[in-house]
């Protein structure tokens, strides 16, 4: 996948997960051009909190969905900027996640991950 400006900012603030969460380790991802695959791994206690509570649910710090409400809002913020659109929306509300319990899951989603670019056919809304 070839990114262009706003791919690269969603990217760049992805990169930047790490050094703002310490308890995260980056494996594969991938920018999309209209969503993200991305494997990553949260130590310690921080792994509740998923992307489907309900808005009222306090988000625990470190948790996966404090790590995805972070990335959300930091790489909307770049991306509006670059787009001179302040406050537009950019990601939906929630998110995908599943828990990767073995070896076998984790290269069979690294395997979707790598090859998802090359299945990419541009929709109507997006082509």
């Amino acid at each position: 996948m070839q990114l262009k400006e706003l791919g690269s900012a969603v990217e760049s603030e992805w990169l930047r997960t790490p050094a703002v969460r310490p308890n995260v380790d980056l494996d594969l991802f991938v920018v999309m051009p209209n969503h993200f695959h991305a494997i990553l791994l949260i130590s310690g206690d921080g792994v509740g909190a998923t992307g489907s509570v309900a808005p009222a649910f306090k988000i625990t710090s470190g948790s996966l969905g404090a790590i995805m409400a972070q990335f959300k809002r930091e790489s909307t913020v770049k991306v509006n900027r670059l787009r001179d659109k302040a406050g537009a929306k950019l990601w939906q509300r929630s998110y995908h996640d599943r828990t990767i319990r073995n070896e076998r899951e984790l290269n069979a989603l690294r395997d979707y991950i790598l090859n998802n670019p090359s299945q990419w056919k541009p929709d109507d809304f997006y082509g």
